[in-house]
């Protein structure tokens, strides 16, 4: 099903007992919140994956066949949120691209907590069960990626920096590079 917001793809990952992980494509940079609800819902109609990917589908190329691979070496983790971590400045100035409203929660260095780059990453069932579940209390910020990494702070969940989610310095063996 396609909606104005979003296209879901689900992909079988090279094991036959698995069932599956889910790529979220997202079509307008704005409302996130509304876009992960209509995610969400599909899956429960559709059934929960095993992992569910979020890219940024025009300025992201990945490969599907790495993608795969390097989450089906990781199904023994219940709660992974993995991806290509950051931190970094709060922008407190309205005009600046990455202006973020409400800046004062960051304290007074302005420094985002570490989370996923937006560009590409991915959450095992038991988070994005997590988000159906408690969707319409947690909190969105202005940028997709720092409301995601919010939402798992607080939680007995895995971080995993995998360098190979690191869109915009592509190497030898990167699941995604950068358009």
């Amino acid at each position: 099903m396609e909606t104005v917001w979003t296209r879901l793809l689900t992909v079988k990952i090279s094991r036959p007992m698995t069932s599956s992980f889910l790529m979220t494509m997202w079509r307008h940079p704005r409302n996130f919140q509304r876009k992960l609800n209509c995610s969400l819902l599909m899956l429960r109609i559709s059934g929960m994956p095993i992992f569910v990917c979020k890219y940024e589908y025009l300025l992201v190329f990945f490969f599907i066949d790495t993608l795969g691979a390097t989450l089906a070496n990781h199904l023994d983790k219940p709660r992974l949120y993995i991806g290509c971590m950051k931190s970094g400045e709060v922008f407190s100035e309205p005009g600046h691209r990455w202006y973020e409203p409400d800046w004062w929660k960051f304290g007074d260095k302005k420094t985002y907590f570490r989370h996923a780059s937006g560009e590409m990453y991915a959450i095992s069932r038991a988070l994005a069960k997590f988000i159906s579940i408690n969707r319409l209390i947690l909190r969105s910020y202005a940028h997709d990626d720092v409301s995601a990494g919010s939402w798992f702070i607080g939680l007995d969940v895995q971080h995993l920096d995998e360098s190979k989610f690191c869109c915009s310095s592509w190497s030898s063996g990167a699941i995604c590079a950068g358009v």
